[in-house]
């Protein structure tokens, strides 16, 4: 339980930063394509910097 919690908050760390930066670039009116892609990145990265508490498992 102590693991998920960890990913959890190594998750959503990045994607409350890029989700900000998505709707920023969206309230200034930048292309649709652009912020949609950069929501996407943060999507990306989100699900990396979750998926890396497996490092942290010291034996299966």
């Amino acid at each position: 339980m102590k693991l998920i919690k960890k990913s959890f908050i190594r998750g959503i760390i990045p994607f409350a930063i890029m989700s900000g930066i998505s709707l920023i670039m969206k309230l200034q009116n930048f292309d649709a394509a652009q912020v949609k892609s950069t929501f996407i990145a943060g999507l990306i990265v989100s699900i990396i910097a979750a998926a890396s508490i497996i490092y942290d498992i010291e034996a299966w």
